[in-house]
């Protein structure tokens, strides 16, 4: 008798290990509508566990989807905006974004400039200090700006923050309301 009690009526230990050798899931490209296999590609389903009741779970992954009634495009959600409507929200964007390159660009001048003229070490380290603080709350400043189109972060996607010039969820571009909104002509090609 084993000393776990599941093992009573468990008895597929066989199966999952199948099931790890084999994988469980497949990564399929789609070309026009079709699935595109190699000459030697299939999508094979072991059954490594008895007939039980089973769930497949299907992700789509890209820019575009063409269905047979229009085109769908993912990235931008909402594409038919006047990109002028977008100009006080993105220029607030690109204010901030000056702010930030302004603090990290200003940060070896003052560290020189703290050696040059404190005398000390002491003083670096303030300087330091204070321009860690700033650069701190730089970032949080600049990446809590939300998106004037879809309203998510601009530069920020879950923890990671990234200053993009372009919205990590929507791809509105930072300057759409001068150059006006690409993503239009990214969806017709």
């Amino acid at each position: 008798m084993s000393q776990y009690r599941h093992n009573g009526y468990e008895d597929n230990a066989d199966g999952h290990l199948k099931r790890q050798i084999m994988g469980r899931e497949v990564v399929v490209a789609i070309t026009e509508d079709k699935l595109d296999f190699g000459p030697w590609e299939q999508i094979f389903y072991g059954e490594f566990d008895g007939r039980r009741k089973k769930r497949v779970l299907v992700k789509i992954i890209g820019e575009q989807i063409k269905t047979s009634m229009r085109k769908v495009n993912i990235m931008a959600e909402n594409p038919s905006k006047d990109p002028v409507d977008f100009g006080p929200g993105l220029r607030k964007i690109r204010q901030r974004r000056w702010f930030l390159w302004l603090t990290i660009l200003i940060y070896l001048p003052a560290m020189m400039a703290s050696l040059r003229f404190s005398g000390g070490m002491n003083m670096a380290v303030k300087v330091f200090i204070a321009w860690i603080i700033l650069l701190f709350i730089t970032v949080w400043f600049v990446a809590t700006i939300r998106c004037p189109d879809c309203g998510n972060y601009f530069h920020t996607n879950g923890p990671t923050f990234f200053p993009a010039r372009r919205c990590l969820h929507c791809r509105l571009h930072i300057n759409a309301d001068k150059k006006g909104d690409d993503r239009v002509k990214q969806e017709t090609e």
